[in-house]
């Protein structure tokens, strides 16, 4: 309470910066919490003491109280505005807009490391410029689409349940083809894009990437154990199983999530990533681009 009187006095007699500053990161780092906006009033890409500086200013100066810089939203520019600005620097907290693609949906995003990611699985039907996506392959029709190199995508078990639950199965002449697939600014992530989202991660990166809860406990979508699932970045990764290329079986729901990336690494084979519902790593391999697997745009 001191220290937030100290600096009510200070902006009052608006006193210098530089002190402001001391203050706030010296006694307010106790006031993190879970803040959920975007503070880079500054527009430079980067959570810091220079956003601190303009708040300050927009405070000191007296500007419009319907100005962005009312952190809170209010209707008064005060101390309440640093404090809070700070939170959100000490947090490195974001709020990005949720992304649409050309059918509607709407997906929401998450800022992790120095990329920003769709947080559910893609489920459009038509490629960004407006093209149908081939799609209602019977089995003989599916694992010949390589013949062409024609991109499709499947619903698991041809259940339009699963689809709207799970997201879309798409094979990877879909995520190759110059249309492309996902929303305007975003695209399907390559393999080293995977990598470093991975190394940023760190120990048990699956388990942190992967929804909550067990089929079993009537609480999630995963088959137990769910090994060490905490979904702490947000990812809510789904065991959306996948298409075979070969036979043209679904397999795999609830056991496993299969993500594509944008990389080849034959002439028909490219780099996937796998979640597993009884470890907690992320898998890599590379796999028949006939398969379908689940998509995660990541932002240009």
């Amino acid at each position: 309470m001191e220290t937030r009187i100290n600096i009510i006095n200070l902006l009052r007699s608006q006193q210098s910066l530089r002190s402001i500053m001391i203050i706030l990161f010296f006694a307010l780092t106790f006031t993190i919490t879970p803040l959920l906006a975007q503070c880079d009033w500054n527009d430079d890409g980067s959570l810091d003491i220079l956003d601190l500086v303009s708040v300050v200013d927009c405070i000191l100066l007296d500007c419009d109280n319907d100005s962005e810089c009312d952190w809170n939203a209010d209707g008064v520019l005060d101390v309440t505005d640093v404090v809070n600005t700070v939170d959100c620097i000490l947090q490195e907290c974001w709020v990005i807009d949720d992304v649409t693609d050309f059918d509607g949906n709407t997906y929401q995003t998450i800022v992790l490391g120095e990329q920003i990611w769709m947080a559910e699985n893609l489920r459009v039907t038509h490629y960004r410029d407006g093209d149908e996506i081939p799609t209602g392959f019977t089995e003989s029709g599916w694992n010949h689409l390589d013949e062409s190199e024609m991109g499709a995508y499947a619903e698991y078990a041809d259940d339009t349940e699963n689809g709207e639950l799970y997201g879309y199965l798409y094979n990877w002449y879909a995520v190759n083809d110059l249309r492309e697939l996902c929303p305007e600014a975003y695209h399907v992530p390559t393999d080293a894009e995977w990598t470093q989202f991975e190394n940023f991660l760190g120990i048990n990166e699956g388990g942190k990437l992967k929804s909550l809860g067990t089929i079993e406990n009537g609480d999630g979508l995963w088959y137990s154990p769910n090994t060490g699932a905490t979904n702490e970045t947000g990812f809510s990764a789904l065991p959306g199983g996948y298409r075979y290329g070969i036979n043209s079986n679904y397999l795999d729901m609830g056991y496993y999530g299969y993500f594509w990336s944008s990389t080849a690494t034959y002439s028909d084979r490219a780099w996937r990533r796998l979640l597993n519902f009884d470890h907690s790593q992320v898998g890599r391999h590379n796999t028949s681009m006939r398969n379908g697997y689940s998509i995660r745009c990541i932002a240009d």
